[in-house]
């Protein structure tokens, strides 16, 4: 990927800083990574392969980087999928001038988003949690609503008074740079027409479920750093010849080339979606989540044994790769997921 050495400069002198997604920003969008999110008319696959690239190079660099990058990318499908062409029209410009978007749908359990509405405007409060990139985010994708009656509206962020940041609710022991932090609105007034698409869009499928394959890339990337950290510890040890550590790192080197087939084919799904079905996407990313939630736990597992107590050190280079691989592995729903394969699959041989 082009520019890594200045993502990576910027992750190190950045890193636990409460700026850290100001730079990130900046980064992206002078590098017109926040622009490619955005799909174009034609040739959607070629774009796929550029995004799952991205993802994946993201994820290896720095995995809070690719969680806030997936954010945008959500952001962008979402508003592709269901805005009006004005709407698109919008803030597709407000991307080209380098603003940054996120999806933030998780109510705070004893304090929903609510929305009360007058004539033209609404009226926002309540809060959200595990809102990546927090306050520095300049729009963010919000539901609120019943279970029954969940409506999107997109909504500018950053510098707004009657948002509150709680950065003491992110208390996860990794992922840190992510800021997923809680985000309190409060007599928040804004125009009607930043809703966004019809109630329960953002839950139509495939993509609800298929855009879990965006972050399964990102996950692999960064099990690929891991696996290449270890390689160095025990080439800077001599022991990169040992039989044993061979043996785990043979184990790795498998686990990894099968998460880079996976990124490979989803990459195809993505970008050639009308040649599937909507349930084949669903099932495929179920499949794709199942798999790369396995590598990764055989990656983190086979890495700290090959390297031992130092993995757990601070300032050891995998010591925060792995904490933030551990926290971001950890997505809703996996026993779903899995009985969701099964069914799929034994329907399949019933037809």
């Amino acid at each position: 990927m082009k520019h890594t050495a200045e993502l990576e400069r910027i992750v190190s002198r950045f890193n636990g800083q409460k700026n850290f997604i100001d730079k990130l920003t900046t980064f992206l969008s002078s590098n017109n990574y926040l622009v490619t999110a955005i799909p174009p008319n034609d040739d959607l696959y070629s774009w796929s392969q550029n995004l799952f690239n991205l993802l994946f190079h993201f994820g290896k660099t720095d995995l809070s980087v690719a969680r806030v990058y997936e954010g945008h990318v959500n952001a962008i499908k979402l508003i592709k999928d269901f805005g009006t062409e004005s709407q698109r029209a919008f803030y597709f410009n407000e991307v080209s001038k380098g603003k940054i978007f996120g999806v933030w749908n998780t109510d705070a359990p004893k304090n929903p988003l609510k929305a009360s509405f007058t004539e033209t405007k609404m009226e926002l409060n309540g809060s959200k949690i595990f809102c990546s990139g927090g306050y520095r985010i300049d729009y963010a994708i919000v539901t609120y609503g019943s279970s029954s009656n969940r409506q999107m509206a997109v909504v500018p962020i950053n510098s707004r008074t009657s948002v509150q940041e709680n950065y003491a609710f992110w208390q996860a022991m990794g992922m840190e740079n992510s800021r997923s932090t809680e985000l309190t609105f409060t007599n928040y007034h804004i125009e009607k027409n930043v809703q966004l698409g019809n109630p329960n869009d953002y839950e139509l499928q495939p993509w609800f479920s298929g855009g879990s394959i965006r972050f399964c890339a990102a996950q692999i990337g960064g099990a690929t750093s891991l696996y290449e950290e270890t390689i160095e510890h025990l080439r800077r040890k001599g022991r990169h010849e040992n039989s044993q550590q061979l043996d785990r790192i043979s184990q790795m080197r498998v686990e990894i080339e099968t998460g880079k087939l996976w990124i490979n084919k989803a990459k195809e799904v993505y970008g050639n979606a009308n040649r599937y079905s909507s349930p084949e996407i669903v099932d495929f990313s179920n499949m794709m989540r199942n798999v790369t939630t396995t590598i990764c736990e055989k990656i983190l597992l086979l890495s700290t044994k090959s390297i031992g107590l130092p993995a757990y050190m601070n300032g050891h280079p995998v010591e925060q790769k792995l904490r933030d691989l551990m926290v971001y592995v950890r997505q809703p729903n996996p026993d779903m997921v899995s009985h969701n394969i099964g069914l799929y699959g034994v329907n399949q041989t019933m037809e």
